[in-house]
């Protein structure tokens, strides 16, 4: 699990350092925003489908 997180920061850092050379940080705070609701959305799903299997 250490290896997964420590690869995945390395890889955003790497492609929010890409994007930040040519643009602002408008879109990278945006981008933030969208990754955590989608995310909160995805644990709704997964949670509601937990408590009623058969649906």
């Amino acid at each position: 699990m250490d290896f997964g997180t420590y690869l995945g920061a390395g890889i955003s850092s790497s492609l929010y350092g890409i994007w930040l050379e040519n643009h602002t940080y408008s879109g990278m705070f945006l981008s933030w925003a969208l990754l955590s609701s989608l995310a909160v959305l995805f644990v709704g799903i997964v949670q509601k489908k937990k408590e009623n299997p058969n649906e």
